[in-house]
């Protein structure tokens, strides 16, 4: 087997827009490349690292959910997350990464017990960060998703 990282910069609009309970954080997550095309992933790993030096009131639980192909709804920032029927036949469920950690200069989220199987139809995977509570988010703010997994 071989292994994978990917991970996705999100640079939040330069607004603080409050978001609801369940929006999406950034719109579509797309990895980049991971494998081979076609091919099953393994996730083992999962992190959110949240370039902020302290959690924000109400800041709560993050979710990432996991697309095999580009999601056709591409919902934008801050839109209610949705599963309709269009992104159906894509969708391989999701993951709970947790309530960040303020360590200082940068809050952080990190689980390794992981073993979600995912069969990417082309060679990026894809997904969308949504955020369990309602919170006003600071401008600009960044938040980087990283998952680790293997190539089945």
């Amino acid at each position: 087997m071989t292994g994978f990282v990917a991970r996705k910069l999100i640079t939040r609009p330069a607004d603080t827009t409050a978001y609801g309970a369940n929006d999406v954080v950034g719109g579509v997550c797309d990895f980049g490349p991971v494998a081979p095309p076609g091919s099953v992933l393994l996730i083992r790993s999962t992190a959110l690292l949240v370039r902020s030096t302290g959690l924000i009131a109400s800041e709560a639980n993050y979710t990432m959910h996991f697309y095999s192909a580009s999601p056709p709804s591409a919902l934008a920032d801050n839109a209610p997350w949705d599963l309709p029927d269009v992104d159906r036949s894509y969708y391989y469920g999701s993951l709970l990464l947790g309530t960040p950690v303020d360590l200082g200069t940068n809050l952080w989220i990190e689980t390794n017990t992981w073993a979600k199987a995912i069969a990417i139809q082309g060679s990026n995977l894809y997904g969308y960060l949504t955020t369990a509570g309602a919170y006003t988010p600071t401008a600009s703010r960044v938040v980087e998703p990283v998952i680790i997994g293997e190539i089945l």
